[in-house]
């Protein structure tokens, strides 16, 4: 963990903790958090091989909606009933939704351990 890292564990931990997050959970999420944020940074910036990029853009999302309703209805209904939402490609509103869903998740944890 570099200086960077360091600083915005600290005050994400100090964040947390002054809303009331049990040292554990607080720990636990910041953990995640991280885990959460890379993993979303790397969905959104992957490299091929030719190191061309691949930005997730309007194309990729109309791509995987129209693969996704070409599939076999009978095999897969729930993919085929919701590929245009697949077309969804506004990479902000996602990760304003990801972390939404996620500091929810923790509020609602910390105020059960309470």
């Amino acid at each position: 963990m570099g200086p960077n890292a360091l600083r915005y564990s600290e005050r994400l931990l100090a964040i947390l903790r002054a809303g009331g997050v049990p040292d554990q959970l607080a720990v636990l999420g910041q953990h995640l958090l991280m885990a959460v944020v890379n993993g979303f940074t790397l969905d959104e910036t992957v490299e091929v091989q030719s190191e061309d990029v691949q930005p997730a853009s309007q194309d990729a999302a109309n791509m995987a909606r129209d693969y996704l309703t070409s599939l076999p209805p009978q095999r897969f209904p729930n993919l085929v009933d919701l590929a245009d939402h697949f077309a969804f490609a506004d990479p902000d509103a996602r990760f304003e939704l990801l972390l939404d869903l996620f500091v929810d998740g923790l509020a609602q944890r910390a105020a059960a351990s309470s």
